[in-house]
């Protein structure tokens, strides 16, 4: 019991920490007479990324050497699950243009575009470094610590998950849509992460490689 304790006053530690951890670092900043938003949020975000990878370093290495020691099937598994990743939401993506044809852009879509427009080299940490490892910390590891049934847990860390990447938007049917969009997709990482032997480099790598391509293509769109 005292050590669920723990685990549940660490998970809320986390969060708090998570949520505000921009603004007191850009504030903190601001004080040196940093001035500019990209590299405020920018250097925010590698401190922060650097604290929750310290705080899981044994469990990231040990995941590590047992994902090196796996078998050379664990390559064509990654593929396997970033294909699925992309089939699926393909597919979202053509039913949501078939039932609801006149939805924009979400505000998330416009937000990255804007920060690609004005650093590259931010939304390559974000997409390709801080999302799979951070979010994966966060999202997946520090909520099993808590969490030890595997469907509540997939659930709960999706739930979680979707909610706060949609929580900045104003409530419409795209967010809705958006909202099953994340909610899946998390599951999928998590229910990986349950299968794997709770080996959080699995899902790491397959975020990694999943915003890969789309970044890529936007980085090509935007003429960089």
């Amino acid at each position: 019991m005292k050590q669920n304790n723990k685990s549940l006053l660490k998970l809320i530690i986390i969060y708090l920490i998570y949520f505000s951890y921009t603004t007191v670092f850009s504030y903190s900043l601001k004080v040196f007479g940093i001035s500019n938003e990209v590299v405020l949020i920018f250097i925010s975000d590698l401190l922060f990324l650097i604290g929750i990878s310290y705080l899981y370093k044994d469990t990231l290495k040990e995941c590590f050497n047992k994902f090196i020691k796996v078998n050379s099937k664990k390559g064509l598994f990654i593929l396997k699950w970033v294909a699925i990743l992309f089939g699926i939401n393909m597919l979202g993506g053509i039913i949501t243009e078939l039932l609801f044809p006149n939805l924009l852009e979400d505000g998330n879509t416009s937000v990255i575009y804007s920060i690609a427009d004005n650093s590259t080299l931010y939304i390559v940490f974000k997409a390709l470094i801080f999302a799979p490892i951070a979010e994966s910390l966060v999202y997946q590891k520090s909520i099993r610590e808590v969490i030890k049934n595997n469907t509540l847990f997939i659930i709960v860390s999706s739930l979680i998950y979707a909610l706060i990447n949609i929580m900045y938007t104003d409530i419409t049917m795209l967010t809705i849509i958006d909202m099953i969009s994340y909610f899946v997709f998390s599951s999928i990482l998590s229910y990986i992460y349950v299968k794997n032997d709770e080996n959080i480099i699995y899902s790491m790598i397959i975020k990694f490689f999943y915003n890969l391509i789309p970044l890529i293509l936007m980085i090509m769109s935007i003429g960089v």
